[in-house]
């Protein structure tokens, strides 16, 4: 391999060393929540085979519409495997970063590297949000229309205390 086409090792000690640290926090998280890993194995043996199956392929069409919906936005071509693959990725790491963050920066990263500019790579994965919460907020509406008391009993007295700043925001 020519010098020019080997990887830095200061690039691979990082890229190591990044990995490392991302595999220790997931083992922490993972043992500080064991219990809850614990009782959902419990639950996951118990669950009705149909429904799970029903679920799963659920997920698959929820990421593979995020994939074509991304694909959609990009500026250059991106494969729909490889871009569901991502999609399915951020599930894992929206788990160690808070509120979607590693979503944002999983994806902007796989549009970098497939020739976007950041500026680009910013803009498409701020429109895919937007979009998200376009059809979130579109699908909570169609439940109020067709089923009202189900805001009734979100609105009732225990739940309110709760309910009031997301209500504020919706308005």
């Amino acid at each position: 391999m020519p010098a020019s086409k080997r990887p830095n090792k200061r690039a691979v000690l990082l890229r190591v060393g990044v990995s490392v640290v991302l595999l220790a926090a997931a083992a922490f998280v993972l043992a500080r929540n064991w219990s809850v890993v614990h009782r959902s194995l419990e639950l996951a043996r118990g669950a009705s085979i149909p429904w799970l199956v029903v679920s799963l392929l659920l997920v698959v069409v929820v990421y593979g519409l995020s994939a074509v919906c991304i694909g959609v936005l990009a500026l250059h071509k991106l494969r729909l495997a490889e871009t569901f693959l991502v999609e399915l990725s951020t599930a894992f790491v929206n788990r160690l970063l808070p509120a979607a963050l590693g979503s944002l920066g999983l994806v902007g990263y796989y549009l970098f590297k497939r020739k976007h500019t950041a500026a680009e790579a910013t803009v498409v994965v701020s429109i895919n949000n937007l979009v998200g919460i376009t059809v979130h907020v579109t699908l909570l509406a169609g439940v109020l229309v067709f089923y009202p008391s189900v805001l009734h009993r979100f609105l009732d007295g225990r739940h309110f205390h709760l309910a009031w700043p997301v209500v504020s925001v919706l308005a």
